[in-house]
């Protein structure tokens, strides 16, 4: 008994506590899953989409330019709903990104955010946690809602992962997590709840098993409208893509905002028609030499594409 009163007092306080979080919009926020980049293919064609930040294709922005682009993604990011947890009660059935945050020291709040797409474009923890100021951050997770049921998972490499090494001896993160439960289902949602059934699962709902493997036009549009870029890539060339590592490298075409309208670019920067097969050539970025439009497979997808269904197998 004493040992277990221990445990709880250990957790108390690190729940009170919370994760300490410095929120700066120095530089580009992480507005998205870079990893969920160069894998999903784009609905109705035999491409694949890389979905940069505004700006990350100019190498020669002027520092009033980079300050624009960071103002973009700040816009974007103010246009999504962060739901409280009486707001939750009424919203839209789906998956919902959610973050327990407190500020300056205040009683934790809640904060959630539905989630369109496996890019997560705007709905990644650290995106919610700069939306609302937050300093620290008492747990964070996914959440699906579907009729009278919510569950609930504890997944969020950005926050638990790290929380995890910071953590007293007695309070493991799977103690935390049963802790972050009973305060969920007690103190968070006591009347959100009521009359409904709350579970918990380790299961991932974001990718695993909500989200086809094709990302339709009309969100990639409005993620342009929003000064996002969409670079095009054979799916063939998805090793290539995903090498790049944050670069749009080697695209066959480029769609961002220009003048007021959407337009799409070669890698020269040289402006051709949309959906104009013809007119679709890949240069490198670096020596603007033609390129083919297909390739060999790179290994590393093929894994990719293993691991992928040996998960779906498991769920």
């Amino acid at each position: 008994m004493e040992t277990r009163s221990k445990v709880v007092a250990q957790c108390e306080a690190a729940w009170t506590k919370g994760m300490p979080l410095k929120v700066t919009d120095d530089g580009f926020p992480i507005v998205m899953k870079p990893s969920m980049n160069c894998i999903f293919r784009i609905k109705g064609t035999q491409e694949i989409a890389y979905v940069g930040l505004p700006g990350s294709n100019r190498t020669d922005a002027t520092p009033e330019e980079k300050a624009g682009f960071r103002q973009q993604v700040r816009d974007f990011l103010a246009t999504i709903p962060r739901l409280s947890s009486d707001q939750l009660g009424s919203a839209p059935e789906g998956v919902y990104t959610w973050l327990l945050y407190s500020k300056d020291g205040s009683a934790p709040q809640f904060a959630a955010s539905k989630t369109e797409t496996m890019l997560e474009l705007g709905t990644v923890h650290y995106s919610i946690a700069l939306s609302v100021g937050a300093t620290a951050v008492h747990g964070a997770g996914e959440l699906w809602k579907h009729g009278n049921e919510y569950t609930v998972n504890f997944l969020s490499g950005t926050f638990m992962d790290k929380w995890r090494d910071t953590l007293p001896a007695e309070c493991s993160l799977e103690t935390m997590q049963r802790f972050l439960q009973e305060k969920l289902k007690r103190e968070v949602f006591p009347s959100l709840f009521r009359g409904k059934t709350l579970s918990f699962t380790r299961t991932g709902f974001v990718v695993n098993r909500f989200f086809t493997d094709a990302l339709t036009t009309d969100k990639l549009e409005a993620y342009v409208r929003a000064g996002f870029i969409v670079c095009r890539h054979p799916k063939e060339n998805a090793g290539e893509c995903k090498a790049a590592k944050g670069m749009c490298k080697n695209p066959m075409t480029v769609e961002q905002m220009k003048g007021g309208k959407i337009v799409t670019l070669n890698a020269k920067g040289e402006e051709v028609p949309a959906g104009d097969p013809t007119a679709v050539k890949r240069f490198d970025t670096n020596t603007y030499k033609e390129l083919p439009l297909g390739g060999r497979r790179h290994r590393k997808t093929k894994k990719a594409k293993k691991a992928r269904r040996a998960t779906r197998r498991r769920l």
